[in-house]
């Protein structure tokens, strides 16, 4: 028993240093460059200035991508807390990101609308490469919870079984066990 839970041990340090030090920074550096190509590409509609996009859509859109870039790495349960946080306590700054949105929206372009998406995209993408590590981490643990549940009610059954079994009368005994009766 306590050699398996020292593999698991073991192997869940593995798992840990193989996705926290190799796989999430490689996914990170990819929606980084996306990120890059994005701006990239608005820049280009900063250049043509198609219809219906403003400059301050524009600027908007850019501050965007450029916070999005900045919080790649630490975007993650406890920001959402903070933040969630921060706009209860704050109803200036909730007014002023609500006002930011409905400029956003109210763009109608097809490919700033597309490029503000695809951010998000992103940023999604972030949030779930930060914190799928404590998914595999709390998967087996909750497993290991459940299965120490399921152990239990077992153990508990087995005692109630163990208490018939002493208390069943002897001729009861050997209808409800056949093999002893034929000793």
């Amino acid at each position: 028993m306590m050699g398996t839970l020292l593999l698991t041990c073991f192997g869940l340090v593995i798992l840990t240093f193989i996705y926290c030090g190799i796989i999430s920074p490689t996914i990170r550096l990819r929606l980084r460059y996306r990120l890059f190509e994005l701006r990239d590409r608005l820049r280009g509609i900063m250049q043509t200035r198609p219809d219906g996009v403003s400059q301050e859509q524009i600027d908007l859109l850019h501050s965007g991508i450029n916070n999005a870039i900045k919080a790649l790495p630490s975007i993650d349960f406890s920001t959402y807390y903070y933040m969630n946080k921060r706009l209860d306590g704050d109803e200036s700054l909730r007014r002023e990101i609500d006002k930011r949105i409905s400029l956003l929206n109210s763009c109608n372009s097809k490919d700033f609308q597309e490029l503000r998406k695809e951010t998000i995209d992103a940023l999604e993408g972030a949030f779930i490469t930060n914190v799928a590590m404590w998914f595999l981490l709390l998967v087996p643990i909750a497993l290991s919870i459940l299965c120490l549940g399921k152990l239990k009610e077992i153990t508990l059954k087995l005692k109630e079984i163990t208490l018939r079994v002493f208390c069943i009368p002897d001729a009861e005994l050997d209808q409800v066990m056949p093999a002893l009766a034929s000793s």
